[in-house]
């Protein structure tokens, strides 16, 4: 008997699937009820959908013990009429849909199973709206098998697919609407020296006592992520990249801080920061959970001072440290530019490409930001003052010439030339840019007379020399 397994949400809880159990879904002629093993007429209320990854550690040791060769099909939790914590789960195990109820430790509180079993699928039974998904959302996927459920309320289509970076689970209703897509991770474990340049140059910068312990590469079908071990003089750590080596959440002792940018934070925090502090300057902010408690911590400069703010799950502020602003340059992320920058740069150099951008008190400690683009080819660093107003720009403005044909002139400067030098012998036509700033220079000879015309963008004539 041939034996594949699946790793939901990279957890390490393995379920067994064999193959031999497709050969009884597929062969099976009957349809069956049985009977709740254990009834419980509690209600479920405020019903949210989770991930099998949410699920409580003793629920999912219970499907691993009684269900060793199952399928995950929706999983959500609720509150009875006592506002106490239940679960509800859907797999798929020998052939049965099973629903189960537990509570928040873990006590069964209901399970039926019910064989609602319709049939295999094969990739050309699939209806078009889903084989459309699949095509767009997986490019080159390869089919790997299907089933077809019949609840009392709807059909339920169950499919596996294979990508080349992982395996897909996908579950549709009767009308190929999609309910849940759980992506299968192939998981590698690596080494120091197998991590890409910017982890390891973010372990060096912040970290750069630490020692290696261990490190994984997680691949599904839409994402790509490492998870790092170190340990420092703080202690073990567990830092989560993705693909690009960004930072994307650490560990310590228990405690899960996730960077945010300055759009990522709730709407209560970003208000009380834009009321109180109208003219900061965004630095940092991450959301620190342990446990069930969440909090939020954001640092952002003033005109005169980096202040270090703390909040509470609702956004509410619960304190505040501030530090005198040292002279030092604090580099700013595109992300971060406050609004008004961001919207003098796309009003005045629409099409730019943003190189960097620094913040750095001045003599009179208040606050100056230096944003250094580039557009055509010209690199340009303007500067703002602590409420995001231009100052001044400068520029690096290179002059780039090419001769061009008399076609390529504008229209006014084609008619000037028509009306004033017909029959003339054109010499050169060259047009010149610098930076945003176009011209055209024509040189040309009548009655054995050189003239040299200047005209702008448009065609219009600035200069004639004899």
């Amino acid at each position: 008997m041939k034996l594949t397994y699946l790793i939901i949400g990279g957890i390490a809880t393995t379920l067994y699937l064999a193959s031999c159990e497709k050969n009884q879904i597929e062969s099976a002629p009957f349809i069956q009820t049985e009977s709740a093993i254990a009834t419980d007429t509690t209600k479920v209320k405020n019903e949210v959908k989770i991930t099998f990854t949410d699920l409580p550690t003793v629920l999912k040791d219970y499907l691993v013990t009684k269900y060793k060769a199952y399928e995950i099909i929706e999983a959500i939790k609720g509150t009875d009429s006592k506002g106490l914590v239940i679960y509800k789960v859907k797999i798929k195990a020998n052939g049965n849909l099973v629903e189960i109820k537990f509570d928040a430790a873990g006590k069964v509180l209901e399970e039926i199973k019910n064989n609602h079993l319709v049939g295999a699928l094969k990739e050309a039974d699939l209806s078009d709206a889903i084989k459309k998904y699949l095509s767009e959302k997986y490019p080159g996927y390869k089919f790997i098998s299907g089933n077809k459920f019949q609840t009392t309320v709807t059909a339920m289509i169950n499919i596996k697919i294979a990508t080349a970076n992982g395996d897909v689970h996908l579950m549709f209703d009767g009308a190929s609407k999609l309910l849940q897509a759980v992506e299968i991770p192939k998981i590698v474990e690596a080494k120091e020296a197998d991590l890409t340049a910017p982890i390891k140059l973010y372990l060096k910068e912040n970290y750069p006592n630490h020692k290696f312990i261990s490190a994984r590469k997680e691949t599904k079908a839409s994402s790509l992520l490492y998870f790092v071990k170190i340990k420092d003089s703080k202690g073990t750590l567990e830092l989560t990249f993705d693909a690009a080596g960004k930072l994307i959440s650490s560990s310590q002792n228990g405690l899960l801080a996730t960077p945010l940018t300055s759009s990522q934070l709730l709407p209560t925090i970003a208000t009380y920061l834009k009321t109180k502090y109208p003219n900061h300057t965004f630095v940092s902010a991450k959301k620190i959970t342990k446990g069930t408690s969440v909090k939020y911590e954001v640092i952002v400069k003033d005109l005169t001072s980096t202040v270090e703010l703390k909040f509470d799950v609702n956004g509410k502020m619960t304190s505040t440290s501030q530090k005198e602003v040292k002279s030092t340059t604090s580099i700013i992320k595109e992300a971060d530019l406050s609004a008004p920058i961001k919207t003098y740069l796309t009003s005045k150099y629409a099409g730019y490409t943003f190189v960097s951008a620094v913040s750095k008190p001045n003599e009179k400690k208040e606050n100056v930001t230096t944003v250094t683009i580039k557009k055509s080819n010209t690199i340009y660093e303007i500067k703002f003052n602590a409420k995001g107003e231009f100052v001044s720009v400068s520029g690096n403005e290179k002059e780039v010439s090419m001769p061009v044909k008399i076609t390529d002139l504008p229209a006014d400067a084609q008619a000037y030339l028509k009306a004033n030098f017909l029959g003339a012998e054109l010499i050169t036509i060259t047009k010149v840019s610098k930076g945003d700033t176009v011209t055209y220079i024509v040189v040309l000879k009548k009655s054995n007379k050189k003239t040299e015309l200047t005209f702008d963008a448009k065609g219009k004539l600035l200069s004639k020399k004899d």
